[in-house]
């Protein structure tokens, strides 16, 4: 009789197991563990200073890992160069300084295309299907462009590349309600059109909530919480953010020296 063996599971599109990391000699991630699997939208709350723009300069590269490993599927990517990590399909949107604002936004995408540029026009293509707004601005300057337009942009410039993971930071922020319509919208086709899992920090709950498969909280540098989102309890998360809870550390445990991220 034939016997069939199961399938195994693919692995995290990423992984941080106890990773610590932070900016010199100040330590800002406290032994994070956590995993973004694929075809997922993982969100990551916390309060301000609670490291999670730091979890995403981490992954990105942009830090200093003091301790633990860093995987992209099973390749451990913990000593590789934030160009390697792009190349290996790393996409990485920052809140801020996210585009080119001397360049055209035809320019913009082509700077996104630069790893890629065999397939700089089918990328084109699919970048203004997804935002069609920034195919009436093609000619413009990006320093021109209202805010929406440049987070547009700034997301449009990452897919360019033709990541396999994608990073946001806080793409609502400074948003009118109708532009985070457009752009929290978009974030749902990438993953479900695209098959992208994203990785998205984000300080607009609700609006995080309504997009996201699970959730991660972030707690002076520590992931306190990692859930589905059916699972959340906003009075839950309300006393993780106010009481700053981490849970028990080892009496005889220093804590790290610290910045706000």
């Amino acid at each position: 009789m034939s016997t069939t063996l199961p399938t195994a599971s693919a692995p995290p599109s990423l992984r941080l197991q106890a990773v610590t990391a932070g900016y010199g000699p100040l330590t800002i991630l406290d032994d994070v563990t956590l995993e973004l699997r694929p075809d997922e939208i993982l969100l990551v709350l916390g309060a301000n200073g609670s490291g999670k723009s730091t979890l995403l300069k981490t992954i990105m590269g942009l830090t200093a890992i003091g301790g633990g490993r860093l995987y992209k599927g099973t390749a451990d990517i913990t000593g590789w160069a934030p160009h390697r990590r792009a190349a290996a399909g790393i996409g990485y949107v920052p809140q801020n300084a996210n585009v080119f604002s001397g360049l055209s936004v035809r320019d913009n995408l082509g700077m996104g295309a630069y790893l890629q540029p065999a397939r700089r026009a089918a990328a084109q293509t699919a970048v203004l299907d997804l935002f069609p707004r920034l195919g009436e601005r093609l000619g413009a300057t990006a320093g021109a462009l209202s805010g929406g337009e440049r987070r547009m942009l700034s997301i449009a410039l990452t897919l360019m590349s033709d990541p396999s993971v994608l990073l946001l930071d806080e793409p609502s922020s400074d948003l009118a309600p109708a532009m985070i319509d457009i752009v929290f919208a978009a974030i749902q086709r990438i993953r479900r059109e695209r098959g992208i899992p994203v990785l998205l920090v984000e300080q607009n709950v609700a609006r995080g909530l309504a997009i996201a498969d699970r959730v991660v909280v972030m707690v002076r540098g520590q992931a306190v919480a990692d859930m589905p989102v059916g699972a959340v309890e906003r009075d839950h998360l309300h006393a993780l953010f106010l009481n700053g809870s981490v849970g028990a550390r080892r009496p005889d445990a220093p804590h790290p020296q610290r910045r706000r991220q």
